[in-house]
């Protein structure tokens, strides 16, 4: 199994001569908000080429088949087609030119022939093949979703020689098994590698409770057998001085291990009930197992146990899908319901909580990585790059270019009051023995 990629919603499979329909194609994609992998290199097939378009294939939603009398007769279309069948993903056929020669129609795999085309031929109206496209990327979209998201995690599991700690834990072994479930009648169905990844996850989760439970169980034995030990021996001083000093000291050790393998317990019971997706008790378990620590009774693993409960609680929102750019987060601005992020594509992006894209503030279209910033009300958004800054609006419209004239910004920020803008830039020219000074500047707003 190849390594993973961040997921796409859709790989494209094409011949290099049906190049400039597929740009066109990828383009259209992309401006409706979809993540395309496309691998556009016109390089010899090699293990590493190959492993990354595996990784490519596995990390998408769907699989876009380009049809052309090239395409059903190239070999490594031919392999892109067979790796999906086996994984298996959602086949969408796109016909760009037709196949009226006999040998070559014999050539289309099965898979592609059993789905409905849809027509993008010249003489095809593209915007409504787009719309028809744009349905068939939505149908089951929830379903579809998750079939990547597991076979990515399993793909990962199976690249590290299936290794425990790439497993399902807690919620979402059952979360998956209820997709399993439900998915086998659904297309594109689970592969064998999404019913090993899951079944396994199952086994492992019940054998960690098995021996969470043994655990628990010795350890309660040995704490009751302590605390017994430890009241017996305080309702028994009555000894001399020095016995009742002796009696005592023994009884509080007795006390300290006492509440010490209690405290390993509580510890045990967190980590046993996060396991069966129980996130608030576990919690309030690994509270209690510190209970003590004012007396210097603690383990490392209360602590482990407390982190793990706590990040227990973080639920993820939305995922953000990005093509071709890093995605960089600046931050949410002031009332928290918008993110801004920035990428090495020259552009900066504002999101709503959701995860939907809002607004696309293009810095610069020379593919340079910028850094962004809020003013303090949200209603501004300044980015920053080379000898450039820039003052946007909150609805993504440009206000005001900052020329520089050459100097490299190195920060930009709103005073205070939001008034005016500062920036810091460095000179390119005019400096004494390799030796520059920084030029502060105030810009009103």
């Amino acid at each position: 199994m190849a390594d993973t990629f961040n997921i796409s919603d859709a790989f494209i499979s094409y011949s290099r001569r049906d190049k400039p329909f597929v740009q066109k194609l990828e383009q259209a994609l992309s401006a409706n908000g979809h993540g395309i992998w496309v691998d556009w290199e016109d390089i010899p097939p090699t293990a590493n080429w190959w492993n990354e378009i595996q990784a490519g294939i596995n990390a998408a939603d769907n699989f876009i088949f380009v049809i052309s009398p090239d395409s059903v007769s190239s070999e490594v279309c031919a392999r892109e087609v067979q790796h999906a069948v086996d994984q298996p993903k959602r086949f969408i056929p796109v016909l760009y030119r037709e196949v009226v020669d006999d040998s070559q129609r014999a050539k289309i795999h099965p898979s592609v022939n059993s789905h409905n085309w849809i027509f993008f031929r010249e003489s095809d109206n593209f915007d409504a093949a787009m719309q028809t496209l744009e349905g068939a990327l939505k149908t089951d979209l929830e379903h579809v979703q998750a079939h990547t998201r597991y076979l990515v995690k399993a793909g990962e599991w199976d690249s590290h020689n299936r290794d425990n700690s790439y497993l399902l834990r807690g919620t979402e072994v059952s979360n998956a098994e209820n997709w399993l479930l439900q998915a086998e009648e659904k297309l594109p169905a689970p592969g064998e590698l999404h019913r090993e990844y899951i079944l396994e996850s199952r086994r492992a989760q019940n054998a960690r409770q098995r021996v969470l439970l043994i655990s628990s169980l010795f350890a309660l034995i040995v704490a009751v057998g302590l605390l017994a030990v430890a009241i017996v021996q305080t309702m028994n001083l009555d000894q001399s001085n020095k016995d009742l000093a002796d009696q005592r000291d023994i009884s509080e050790s007795n006390l300290k291990r006492a509440r010490d393998t209690q405290s390993l317990f509580l510890t045990t019971l967190s980590d046993q009930e996060l396991d069966r997706g129980n996130g608030q008790t576990a919690l309030l378990l690994a509270l209690e197992s510190l209970r003590f620590i004012g007396e210097g009774i603690y383990h490392i693993q209360s602590y482990d146990a407390l982190t793990n409960a706590i990040l227990n609680q973080v639920q993820e929102v939305a995922v953000l899908r990005q093509s071709g750019s890093t995605i960089n987060v600046v931050g949410w601005n002031d009332d928290g319901t918008r993110l801004l992020t920035t990428g090495d594509d020259g552009t900066a992006r504002v999101w709503g909580q959701d995860g939907n894209l809002l607004q696309t503030l293009v810095h610069s279209t020379n593919g340079i990585t910028i850094n962004a910033g809020w003013r303090a009300d949200g209603e501004r958004i300044y980015t920053w790059a080379a000898d450039e800054a820039v003052v946007w609006s909150a609805d993504g419209q440009e206000l005001v270019r900052l020329n520089h004239d050459g100097d490299v910004v190195a920060q930009m920020r709103w005073v205070r009051d939001g008034s005016r803008i500062m920036t810091l830039a460095l000179p390119t020219s005019n400096c004494a023995n390799d030796l520059c000074t920084y030029v502060m500047r105030l810009w009103g707003d």
